[in-house]
């Protein structure tokens, strides 16, 4: 997965794993960014402190998630959602590693929530990347769509 560096415009392959909203180039732009980055970045990891249910954006799914199978048991981590293509439907819902992976009722207000920053973004059709975390066997997903991720 890759985005844009933020110092230098470049290809940035690696993201700031604190708030996992931030693409760097490398080393050296990551600690050149850090007085810009340092604010906005605690105060995303303060809406998810580790311990507790996470809060201020983050929404819970209702989904029977197989945790004896799951490589994410707890932490953050970002998921791709997509909607069908074709009418109404399930959100397929998964990690880059397929160990979380699940399809999301239509219905539920999440997914009204998720299917709508989808639709309301322009860089891609029908996918969308979101930051989620799973605490004691809940999982969240909060619905401030992230730049695009290329897995492959």
């Amino acid at each position: 997965m890759s985005g844009i560096c933020e110092p230098c415009k470049g290809v940035g392959e690696k993201r700031c794993t604190g708030c996992y909203l931030v693409f760097y180039c490398g080393r050296d732009c990551q600690q050149k960014d850090w007085k810009n980055h340092k604010s906005s970045c605690k105060a995303a990891r303060s809406k998810c402190d580790k311990k507790k249910e996470p809060k201020d954006g983050f929404q819970e799914v209702n989904a029977l998630l197989d945790m004896s199978r799951a490589g994410h048991t707890s932490g953050e981590f970002v998921v791709k959602v997509q909607v069908p293509l074709h009418g109404p439907g399930e959100l397929m819902v998964y990690d880059e590693e397929k160990d979380v992976h699940y399809l999301m009722d239509p219905r539920s207000p999440v997914a009204a929530t998720l299917s709508k920053a989808i639709a309301n973004q322009e860089i891609q059709y029908g996918k969308g990347y979101f930051r989620s975390v799973i605490r004691n066997g809940k999982h969240y997903i909060n619905p401030r769509i992230l730049p695009p991720q290329y897995w492959f």
